[in-house]
């Protein structure tokens, strides 16, 4: 019975091409930096918003965009949370927003997508590119949902986060390589919602 409900499922849900906006309570925006050049600190972003056209039949015509608050930088620990807001880093006052929008988007493989675009931090613009794993899909109540997981790095130096402390040993306080990662769930949406 259950496999027969699953084929039901399966071939009664809708096309995968869909306007989708991101679940932030199912989604996580982290991060992880070396400290010390021996342990690796994580992080993550409370508050971040999204929406993604995804159109595996016309990738040309299919958009990510992505508004990440600042402010909302979480690494469990406040006087660091607050380190991290400030000019030596994100300067999240100044900027209080950092944001995503790709430009261009092609198949890697059945369920990998290679993303490419404009990534803004701190006001300074840089192309990126990301490899989006496309997770799967489900109905969840009326919605139907999308999941998808994506990783790529940066050097906050280049966005202009010059925060620099070297330790006796020789080796960093903070790593100038950061790693990011997006684990994210998105629902379905009407154009016009």
């Amino acid at each position: 019975m259950k496999r027969w409900m699953l084929g039901f499922l399966l071939v009664s849900s809708p096309s995968l091409a869909a306007h989708y906006e991101v679940d932030q309570v199912h989604s996580r925006l982290g991060f992880v930096a070396k400290h010390l050049a021996v342990s690796r600190v994580t992080g993550n972003f409370k508050d971040f918003t999204g929406s993604i056209d995804f159109i595996p039949e016309d990738l040309k015509k299919s958009q990510v965009d992505f508004v990440v608050q600042a402010a909302s930088i979480n690494t469990d620990f406040p006087k660091r949370d607050a380190h991290l807001r400030s000019e030596d880093f994100l300067s999240a006052d100044k900027y209080p927003t950092l944001t995503f929008k790709s430009t261009a988007m092609r198949r890697a493989s059945q369920d990998r997508y290679a993303v490419t675009g404009e990534l803004k931090i701190r006001g300074v613009k840089k192309t990126i590119s990301l490899e989006v794993q496309y997770t799967g899909r489900a109905q969840f109540g009326q919605d139907w949902r999308a999941g998808f997981h994506a990783s790529f790095k940066i050097n906050r130096k280049d966005f202009g986060m010059k925060f620099h402390k070297v330790l006796d040993t020789g080796g960093m306080l903070v790593s100038e390589e950061v790693d990011i990662q997006l684990d994210i769930e998105a629902i379905e949406k009407s154009r016009n919602s």
